[in-house]
């Protein structure tokens, strides 16, 4: 018998239909019912027989999956099953992996007859972002205050062990409300330095998000105070030490050998290390006191403020309290 056969006799068996050659249309069970029952034993034959035309696994979005489940549980979006007219599922592989993973059933509508070359001759959905679903609920939310938003907890929670909660789709209504305050701040204390220059414009996120955590520690001051003295020496004056010498760490050659994802990291330590310089002497008649090579993560979670934004700068593990 053939794999052709055996794979269409077991889907009967297995499925309680043959999804090759059906027409265009939805699953409808024997009472009349649209919800499909999908359990692992069911979600693994779809993956073994009609997942050959597929993307590879993303671990990644099998992680998103996971976080998504522990907070709301499997939720029906009203995305459904699709198999295209030659049986291929053309996506839902990573759900129904992670179905297969964690050994739950769960219940989804089904359709039929899907073009096989249907993805090829439509646009893709636009990505869903965490600025999409902060403007759902608040209008007032500009594209700018989310992108520093995202740059502010990604700093916050770098190489947090345990992971710290990032920005997503998932967490953006939780983490809005609590930091939008900020996220605000910082881009109006940096809104009149950045009309001031341009050089430094690429990374205007960077400064918004050092900005808006001085804020959020009550230390806005740090940051007008050293955006003024920077704004100086980028127009060619004299300026100040820390920031003739700020000027001079992020312009040296080194830097422009960094990974496009080191670069704005080593940026927003820098700025710590000057805001910890500020600290010491508001004259700003101090030297940074580091070479290119001291700022890392490794030397800055010791002290200053590098070490004071981080979510959780000594990784301790959350306690587990054990019932009695």
């Amino acid at each position: 018998m053939s794999m052709k056969v055996n794979r269409e006799k077991l889907a009967i068996e297995i499925l309680g239909f043959n999804p090759v050659g059906k027409e265009a249309g939805a699953w409808v069970g024997p009472n009349g019912e649209t919800m499909y029952k999908l359990t692992p034993e069911r979600a693994k034959f779809i993956l073994e027989y009609f997942n050959t035309k597929n993307r590879e696994i993303s671990e990644s979005q099998l992680k998103a999956i996971q976080e998504s489940y522990a907070l709301y549980g499997f939720v029906f979006d009203g995305d459904s099953l699709k198999f295209t007219k030659s049986g291929d599922i053309p996506d839902w592989q990573h759900r129904l992996k992670f179905i297969v993973k964690m050994g739950i059933t769960v219940y989804t509508t089904i359709s039929f007859g899907v073009p096989d070359d249907a993805s090829t001759k439509t646009a893709n959905a636009k990505a869903r972002t965490p600025y999409d679903r902060i403007y759902i609920s608040d209008k007032t939310a500009s594209k700018d205050e989310v992108s520093t938003l995202k740059k502010m907890i990604d700093f916050r929670i770098y190489r947090s062990k345990p992971a710290g909660k990032a920005l997503t789709w998932n967490t953006a209504l939780d983490l809005w409300p609590e930091w939008k305050k900020h996220a605000r701040r910082g881009e109006a204390l940096t809104e009149n330095f950045f009309e001031q220059t341009i050089k430094w414009n690429t990374y205007r996120r960077v400064f918004a998000a050092w900005s808006a955590l001085l804020s959020f520690h009550g230390k806005e001051e740090i940051a007008t105070t050293f955006l003024k003295m920077l704004e100086d020496v980028t127009k060619g004056r004299e300026g100040t030490c820390v920031a003739r010498e700020w000027k001079k760490l992020a312009t040296h050659e080194e830097v422009t050998t960094m990974s496009n994802g080191r670069r704005p990291q080593y940026y927003y330590q820098l700025l710590c290390v000057a805001a910890d310089q500020i600290e010491k002497d508001k004259s700003g008649d101090i030297q940074m006191g580091v070479s290119v090579s001291d700022v890392n993560h490794a030397r800055l979670v010791q002290s200053g403020n590098y070490r004071l934004f981080l979510e959780n700068p000594d990784g301790i593990q959350p306690t587990v309290v054990l019932a009695a």
